[in-house]
């Protein structure tokens, strides 16, 4: 597989109003797919054999660009953080937020609400700007926690408690069990 980014090159002057986005395209960055096989059950009654499959992704520094490496820094549009700028926008501001949380308690869609003192809280890695930095490989396959994200992560239990998070366990005749995890 063969992934291209746009690289933002002025992001600052984009923030300040001072002009519009001039990106760059980088790539491809390729990688290759490896599939497993993994946890192999043969059933006595029947003639099945049944299994999981694993898919693993490797950097291909040949299939790539001379001067592309997975490790390569990039500078992207912040989307979860647009998104919630989109958010307040549209729902009439945080105040609509704190509505939509307070008719959910009321449902009793969240059993053990516990809002923390927005007031109290500050954590530096909760900043966040229009763009971020991440590595090319942590956009596509390992992740990155802009600072909108990281606060969600450290104050959903406190708000919801164990409520959340939800995993899904595994398969049971075709139908998912789905369990809160305490």
């Amino acid at each position: 597989m063969k992934f291209y980014v746009y690289h933002v090159t002025n992001p600052d002057q984009v923030v300040s109003g001072a002009e519009k986005p001039s990106v760059v395209e980088k790539g491809p960055y390729a990688y290759r797919e490896a599939r497993s096989k993994i946890h192999g059950n043969f059933s006595e009654e029947s003639t099945f054999v049944t299994y999981g499959q694993m898919k693993t992704y490797h950097f291909d520094k040949e299939k790539s660009c001379e001067t592309c490496n997975k490790d390569d820094v990039v500078t992207v549009i912040n989307a979860p953080m647009v998104g919630l700028a989109y958010i307040v926008q549209n729902f009439e501001g945080l105040g609509a937020l704190a509505d939509i949380l307070n008719k959910a308690v009321t449902k009793g869609e969240f059993r053990n609400l516990k809002p923390p003192d927005f007031a109290t809280l500050h954590d530096d890695e909760w900043k966040d700007n229009l763009f971020m930095n991440a590595t090319v490989d942590g956009l596509i396959f390992n992740g990155v926690t802009p600072g909108i994200v990281k606060f969600v992560i450290d104050y959903k239990l406190g708000l919801v408690g164990p409520d959340l998070p939800i995993v899904i366990q595994g398969t049971n005749g075709g139908e998912n069990n789905i369990k809160a995890v305490d």
